[in-house]
């Protein structure tokens, strides 16, 4: 949700706009897991046609998984250039932040066993799953604190161009290639690119 105010004079050029709004959304911040792997020998099978002998090994896997994620409220201010805002179609560009804290921060791990008996070229002939062995907690963890610079990329559309009601409703979409740094507490400082997009609809009064 974003309010947008333009400046210059009421114009077929391009003039530029300060947009000022919030964001929510969820994220998935870090991701690791690990496992290791037991083997032993344990049988030998014959075959009666062929009387070739595969050698059977057990295996036993285990798996732990954890993802830190949190849900975010962000405070995003851009600054847009619009290309001739009275035209049925018109592009902008521009350059924006994004400032955000963390509501439900939380940590997911997870953790399971499974076991199978294969051949030595790795033929699995039966897998269990050792379900008692298996369990998932849920941690809560403080709060954290999200930088966002992006640059907003977008189209816009009106609907119907002459009437006088619906000609101030336009569809829009809107790209948003980013730079975004975390501040995790307990953990650090996490930096990465992404890409955002989306679409909208917007009122111009």
């Amino acid at each position: 949700m974003m309010m947008g105010i333009e400046f210059g004079k009421n114009t077929k050029k391009a003039k530029p706009e300060l947009r000022v709004g919030f964001q929510y959304f969820n994220v998935q911040n870090l991701r690791t897991s690990f496992y290791a792997t037991e083997r032993k020998p344990c049988d030998t099978l014959i075959s009666t046609q062929t009387g070739a002998m595969y050698f059977l090994d057990s295996v036993r896997t285990k798996n732990c998984s954890m993802a830190y994620s949190s849900e975010q409220l962000h405070l995003d201010i851009s600054y847009i250039y619009r290309t001739n805002p009275s035209a049925r179609f018109s592009g902008y560009i521009g350059i924006g932040t994004s400032l955000g804290v963390s509501l439900n921060a939380q940590t997911r791990v997870s953790y399971y066993e499974y076991a199978s008996k294969e051949s030595a070229n790795n033929i699995a002939y039966f897998t269990y799953n050792l379900n008692n062995n298996a369990f998932i907690e849920t941690f809560s963890n403080k709060t954290n604190y999200n930088l966002l610079a992006y640059i907003p990329l977008g189209i816009e559309m009106r609907i119907i161009k002459k009437k006088p009601i619906w000609n101030q409703i336009h569809l829009f979409y809107e790209a948003r290639p980013a730079l975004n740094i975390s501040s995790i507490p307990s953990y650090g400082v996490t930096k990465g690119v992404g890409f955002q997009q989306g679409l909208g609809i917007k009122v111009a009064i």
